[in-house]
């Protein structure tokens, strides 16, 4: 299985050729052929515009020029799209027992420019189906709320409650002034690559597989999110991401306001997820389950952290990095 695309399409083998290592993937039948355009054109497009340090996944093109094909492969309720996405070669950040996963401030910090490139990478992007709802859409927490009776461990299910009313009402009220644009929107850390030796470098990013538009304060609410539970300092961690991305795009008070009820927002959202994959398949649930073994405490500290004391740390990070230059 390589890396660089969603590892939950079903049919995939990896391919050696003169111009790098490739992963030829055949998506679901019950996916849209329209959402795999979304992701195949958004990776296409990122790749054109990022900078050079960051690499995205290049999608390789047949000698008539298609990014992807409909092969013939069996009956569905749709056609089966194949596409040749480029395998990255370095693992994700996600195990804090690798080398690759130690959360070090320099990581973190390039975590945090990383994930404003990317978003530049997008700008002016549009497709058909950039607003389509999906699952993890962290601007659909309160919708998502609906599967908290499915979650069996109540100590993490009271965490969910007060996580879904902060952000229902410090988040949803700020729409409006929030800049929006088409995002990747799961920059975590398993789909963040880095280089074992360096602690400061990503070598690249990888799946497109949530692109969809949202605000902006949102797709590094996903990112700040996925880092909390890394290791052991929870919102701590936050600090350095929030100093970087403002040295690249400076923050609004409403934006950091955002992300600091947001990236709970995200760890609750997870949770709700591995609780409805673990209710369809026990195997699925525990694949997620084991990207989050103490996901009940680290979101009961962050939440027990004062929502007004998160959004100033939050603002203390960025007005230090920007008055330091």
């Amino acid at each position: 299985m390589g890396r660089g695309a969603d590892d939950r399409l079903d049919l995939a083998m990896l391919l050696d050729a003169p111009d790098g290592r490739w992963a030829v993937k055949v998506s679901r039948p019950h996916e849209d052929p329209t959402v795999v355009d979304l992701q195949t054109r958004a990776m296409v497009y990122a790749s054109a515009h990022a900078p050079a340090d960051v690499r995205l996944s290049r999608v390789r093109s047949d000698r008539a020029g298609r990014r992807q094909s409909e092969p013939d492969v069996g009956a569905g309720p749709h056609p089966r799209v194949l596409r040749a996405i480029e395998y990255l070669p370095d693992a994700p950040i996600g195990d804090p027992t690798d080398p690759r996963g130690v959360l070090t401030s320099a990581r973190l910090a390039r975590i945090g420019t990383v994930c404003a490139e990317v978003a530049d990478s997008l700008k002016g992007f549009t497709h058909p189906a950039e607003e389509r709802p999906i699952v993890w859409d962290l601007q659909r927490l309160s919708v998502a709320a609906g599967l908290l009776e499915l979650v069996a461990d109540a100590a993490l299910a009271r965490q969910i409650e007060r996580s879904v009313a902060e952000f229902e009402r410090f988040a949803l009220p700020r729409p409006a002034t929030l800049s929006r644009q088409v995002l990747h929107d799961d920059l975590t850390r398993f789909n963040v690559l880095a280089n074992p030796t360096d602690p400061g470098v990503v070598t690249g990013v990888i799946d497109f597989g949530d692109t969809v538009r949202t605000a902006r304060a949102l797709d590094l609410a996903v990112a700040v999110g996925s880092m909390l539970d890394g290791d052991g300092r929870g919102w701590e961690l936050a600090g350095p991401m929030i100093a970087s991305r403002s040295l690249v795009h400076p923050l609004t008070d409403d934006e950091l306001a955002v992300v600091a009820v947001a990236a709970p927002g995200g760890l609750a959202l997870r949770a709700l997820m591995q609780a409805h994959a673990a209710s369809v398949s026990p195997d699925r649930g525990r694949y997620l389950a084991s990207h989050a073994p103490a996901l009940a405490a680290t979101l009961r500290r962050v939440l027990d952290i004062p929502v007004a004391a998160r959004a100033e740390d939050l603002r203390h990070a960025r007005d230090t990095a920007v008055a330091c230059g």
